[in-house]
């Protein structure tokens, strides 16, 4: 088990700051340019197939589960949130004009998505990536009732076998008087 560390909220804070890039609008969103198509590396923010099949995406989420060891070991706030906008970052830097973005039907444009957004689709697809682990999950409840099922047909198997042993001995006894 890791020894689990004492933060200096001064000294931390100021190593968030200086790890965190804020985008030229933070927590809006920034249009771009009218003739603007997601690239390989943008990660779109929306739902759907086209999302979700975006090459950008599915790099995306390739990023987040190397990562996964590292989040579901984190001890702290903290420590996620250093994470999460570790991964902000790099997701931006490998795209030249995008990184997080959205197409908004009414205007018909694409717009780069305020870093609120970003961390927050990354903090869901950390939590999507690790659904089976919590307790509240569909999957984890599943999984609990098998092993119960298992369980309960091992002890069942385990009273039958004793009282064909108690049965036979008695017979046994009963067949010598």
């Amino acid at each position: 088990m890791v020894p689990r560390q004492e933060y200096d909220v001064d000294r931390d804070l100021t190593f968030f700051t200086t790890l965190v890039k804020a985008s030229p609008t933070v927590g809006e969103m920034t249009p771009l340019s009218p003739g603007f198509v997601p690239g390989p590396h943008d990660c779109i923010c929306g739902r759907g197939k086209k999302s979700f099949h975006h090459i950008g995406n599915q790099r995306f989420r390739i990023i987040v589960s190397n990562h996964l060891q590292k989040y579901s070991s984190a001890t702290t706030k903290l420590e996620k949130s250093l994470l999460v906008s570790s991964i902000v970052d790099k997701v931006r830097d490998n795209s030249p004009n995008g990184g997080f973005v959205k197409f908004v039907e009414s205007s018909g444009r694409w717009y780069e998505v305020g870093d609120h957004l970003a961390r927050e689709k990354v903090g869901q697809a950390f939590r999507d990536a690790l659904h089976t682990k919590y307790r509240s999950s569909s999957a984890f409840k599943k999984k609990m009732k098998t092993a119960n099922k298992a369980k309960k047909s091992k002890a069942c198997q385990i009273d039958l076998s004793k009282s064909k042993q108690v049965i036979t001995s008695r017979i046994q006894e009963l067949s010598r008087v």
